[in-house]
């Protein structure tokens, strides 16, 4: 049947039935009644996707009271939503494909803590993208997708919901419903983009999620000075790196003001720009890594008067007078909200401020007499001073070690303006926002807030964002994920990360398998190439972590650097076969856990393969073993005709001493630089 028949068949009332409104995407015909409920969800090909039941596609809520339609109405492009003593009009803009949806008006009787934007329960998909909003279906895709930052867009059960609240501005609202076959759901989704208003970045001049530079490797070069140069330079070549990441620390002071590093780029601003200026022109594309919601010391925003726009989140009185050497701060009540302890990297933190000053707690008292203890004074670089009773004392929050700035106050807007003023004269390629999870409130609200204001203050609208955690808005202006930084059990890191990577490929997000640090002197060959088999198998990019210094310690450097670069180069080339890509993938049916065991491993790393079906070989990895002085170790053969091999690893003592630096692209006699 022509869509123009489905359309008719959708539009003629029958006796008895209720008037029903029909939006056609021209891929799927969606079909509310007066009541706004949706009926039908059919797509061109005739499959229906709607589920009976259910509540209405709209509806108020006052606390635990839910206001549902009494009457729609659908006329000219506008949809309006009656309800008792309220009103909604929604402008819709169909196009194929997909429909946006913008509140143009909203009267209430009172104010809602919820509006429920849309509601649509589908009948149950094989398998969801939780971050896209979206139901997969075996050849067709259904999302629901919030096109503002204060527009919740998530699912419960069988249904796709976009709600705004009260508490995030119930305004402005804007969303989308994207209905499209599978293979034509990503490029529907572009398009809604543009049409939503929405961004929608190219790097390299392709659609994000599409970008040929999301499959590249990058160098996360950390422990970086201008000095460092060509020793960077040469591991990024020997690497086959295409982009040069710079940490937090290497580039920048402190976060909050972003003033750059001066004892690492003597000449401030213009020294960083030139330096990246240099990594450009030997071919390469540069970026700036930072915790994107941090303010680290020393900064001004913490001293030597902490700024008011700081994060706070537990609240205390004096209940004394306090001179500036006191070491016990009584307080009225117990401090419970209060961490115990500092916590460290995973803790949120026991500074405290009074007035003008910060005050470091080592204990607290939650029995009477209630009190702070074992305190230090002037935290921070900020001034002890006498307290009265009375005074408010309150509790910084901290993510990763670092403070918060409140992004509901224009303290987000300054750090962000900071931050594009380096970026911005930099003409950097790629940010990597990390640190994006734990924030100070609703993950879905402040992530996508956070990534936005940055995003708005830079030059170039086409640079490709990553970030360490994304949320529905904010998936709109990243175009790559990583799977966290990797130490110690590298292998194991890996496993216990691989079962996400299905969940990002659902939601249409390129994988980056990294960081991986080169910094451990006991790292050995055999667990980077378990990693470079899996961005063959999951076709990802990679991130080797690593500092100029680090490499000379880390006898194996070299090698690992010729093996990232020759299974990057392989992995491009599209030679691989598909078979062959999924034997290199991590088997979630041995538990996520293929560390040891029976692998393929690329042969001689040197070639350039037409790929014949031997580039890799057979082989089964048995764990390490530790050989004393002239001690004996056990090579189990598991079947005949099977060739041994023996790698030895000499680990760090005192008489360990690393080769010469690394400076014209030929390896030491160690096989290291």
């Amino acid at each position: 049947m022509s869509l123009f028949r489905w359309f008719l068949a959708a539009s003629v009332a029958v006796a008895g039935a209720r008037a029903q409104m029909v939006l056609d995407l021209r891929t799927a015909i969606l079909t509310l009644d007066s009541r706004c409920l949706v009926t039908s969800l059919q797509s061109a090909t005739g499959g229906e996707y709607g589920a009976p039941g259910g509540a209405a596609a709209f509806a108020l809520v006052y606390g635990n009271r839910v206001v549902s339609p009494t009457a729609c109405r659908w006329a000219a492009g506008v949809l309006t939503v009656e309800f008792t003593g309220a009103r909604a009009t929604f402008a819709v803009d169909a196009q194929p494909g997909f429909a946006v949806f913008e509140l143009q008006s909203l009267s209430t009787a009172g104010d809602p803590d919820r509006f429920t934007l849309f509601r649509m329960r589908l009948r149950a998909p094989p398998s969801v993208a939780g971050t896209m909003n979206g139901f997969l279906y075996d050849d067709f895709t259904v999302a629901a997708i919030a096109a503002e930052v204060n527009v919740q867009a998530h699912m419960a059960g069988a249904e796709l919901l976009v709600d705004s609240y009260r508490v995030h501005g119930l305004r402005p609202a804007r969303f989308g419903i994207v209905a499209a076959a599978a293979g034509r759901f990503d490029d529907t989704v572009g398009r809604f983009q543009v049409a939503a208003g929405l961004p929608s970045p190219k790097p390299g001049g392709e659609w994000g999620k599409h970008s040929p530079l999301t499959r590249r490797s990058y160098f996360f070069l950390t422990r970086f000075k201008e000095s460092d140069f060509d020793a960077a330079l040469a591991i990024a070549r020997r690497g086959g790196f295409d982009t040069i990441l710079i940490d937090q620390s290497s580039w920048c002071r402190s976060t909050g003001h972003y003033g750059v590093n001066l004892q690492n780029f003597p000449g401030g601003l213009a020294a960083l720009a030139r330096t990246i200026r240099r990594f450009k022109d030997a071919g390469f594309r540069v970026g700036l890594h930072f915790l994107a919601a941090s303010i680290y010391p020393p900064d001004e925003y913490l001293a030597p008067r902490p700024d008011p726009r700081l994060v706070k989140n537990q609240f205390a009185t004096l209940s004394a007078d306090i001179d500036e050497k006191a070491a016990v701060l009584p307080v009225a009540g117990p401090p419970a909200g209060f961490p115990s302890e500092d916590g460290g990297y995973t803790g949120t933190g026991a500074v405290i401020q009074i007035d003008d000053e910060l005050i470091f707690y080592a204990a607290r008292s939650t029995d009477a007499p209630y009190a702070f203890r074992d305190c230090r004074r002037g935290y921070l670089g900020t001034h002890a001073a006498p307290h009265a009773r009375g005074a408010r004392v309150e509790h910084l929050l901290k993510s990763y070690g670092y403070f918060l700035f409140d992004m509901d106050t224009s303290l987000l807007g300054e750090a962000a303006s900071q931050f594009a003023a380096v970026a911005n004269a930099c003409e950097i390629d790629m940010i990597y926002f990390d640190g994006a999870e734990r924030l100070q409130g609703d993950h879905w609200y402040y992530n996508a807030k956070l990534i936005k204001a940055f995003y708005d203050r830079l030059r170039n609208k086409d640079m490709l964002l990553q970030a360490s955690s994304m949320s529905p808005y904010s998936w709109h202006m990243l175009s790559r994920s990583a799977s966290a930084d990797g130490h110690d059990d590298l292998k194991g890191y890996l496993d216990e990360r691989s079962p996400n990577f299905d969940t990002l490929a659902r939601n249409r997000m390129p994988l980056d398998i990294g960081w991986y640090y080169g910094y451990d002197v006991e790292a050995t060959p055999d667990q980077f190439e378990y990693i470079l088999g899996a961005t063959i198998g999951y076709d990802s990019s990679m991130s080797f972590q690593v500092s100029p210094a680090a490499v000379s310690l880390q006898p194996f450097s070299g090698v690992i650097l010729d093996m990232i670069s020759a299974y990057e180069k392989l992995r491009l080339s599209g030679r691989v076969p598909r078979e062959m890509r999924e034997r290199l993938r991590i088997d979630p049916a041995l538990g996520g856990r293929k560390t040891d065991g029976e692998r393929a491993r690329l042969l001689d790393q040197r070639r350039e393969y037409r790929f014949s079906g031997n580039a890799f070989q057979r082989v089964i990895y048995g764990p390490w073993q530790t050989l004393e002085k002239t001690g004996e170790i056990a090579i189990h053969v598991p079947e005949p005709g099977a060739r041994v091999g023996v790698q030895l690893h000499v680990k760090p003592s005192p008489w360990f001493q690393p080769g010469p630096s690394y400076t014209d692209g030929r390896a030491n006699a160690a096989g290291g630089f």
